[in-house]
C-alpha cells in the first residue's frame, strides 16, 4: 500500500478512490511483464547439455518471477471487494497460473531429452501448440483490458 494512507481520513477515502480508479494501469503492467516473461519460457531441442542448461536457468528465473506476480495478484484479488475490480486479477491469476505449468513442463522435457530425445521433441512440439492457444487468449485479455482502460479515461 501507499505510504499516505496514513495521513488523515479525508486522504485516505480519496487514495483509496484512487487505486480503484487506477487498476488498469497496473493490470496493465502486470501483463506487460508476463508478456516478457512468457518470451523468456522457450525450450529449443535439440540442443547441447550446456545450452540446455542455460535455457533452464532462464526457465527457472522467469518461474521465480512468476511466483511474485502470482502473490502480488493474490494480494490484489484479498482487496477487491468489487467483482468488476477483481476480474481482470482472476483472468490474470489463471494466465500466469498456466505459463507457470507450461514452464515446469519444459523443464521436465529438458530432463527428460538425454533419456529420448525424439519423444522429448514430439513432446515439445504439443507444447509449443498449446502455448500458442494461451498467448492467443493473453493477447485478447490485454486488448480487452486496453479498451477498457480507454472507456474509464
Amino acid at each position: 500500500m501507499r505510504s499516505d494512507l496514513n495521513a488523515s481520513p479525508s486522504n485516505q477515502v480519496r487514495v483509496h478512490q484512487l487505486d480503484i480508479m487506477s487498476y488498469p494501469p497496473s493490470v496493465q503492467q502486470v501483463i506487460a511483464r508476463v508478456n516478457s516473461l512468457s518470451a523468456d519460457i522457450n525450450l529449443k531441442l535439440p540442443a547441447s547439455p550446456a545450452v540446455i542448461g542455460q535455457q533452464v536457468m532462464r526457465i527457472a528465473q522467469a518461474q521465480n518471477e512468476l511466483e511474485v506476480i502470482e502473490d502480488d495478484l493474490l494480494n490484489q484479488l484479498a482487496g477487491s471487494y468489487r467483482l468488476t475490480t477483481r476480474q481482470p486479477y482472476i483472468v490474470l491469476l489463471r494466465l500466469v497460473r498456466h505459463l507457470y505449468r507450461h514452464a515446469d513442463s519444459l523443464m521436465h522435457l529438458a530432463d527428460e531429452f538425454p533419456i529420448d530425445p525424439e519423444g522429448s521433441i514430439a513432446c515439445l512440439e504439443n507444447l509449443k501448440s498449446e502455448k500458442t492457444h494461451w498467448t492467443t487468449q493473453f493477447v485478447r485479455f490485454s486488448e480487452f483490458n486496453k479498451t477498457r482502460n480507454m472507456q474509464l479515461a
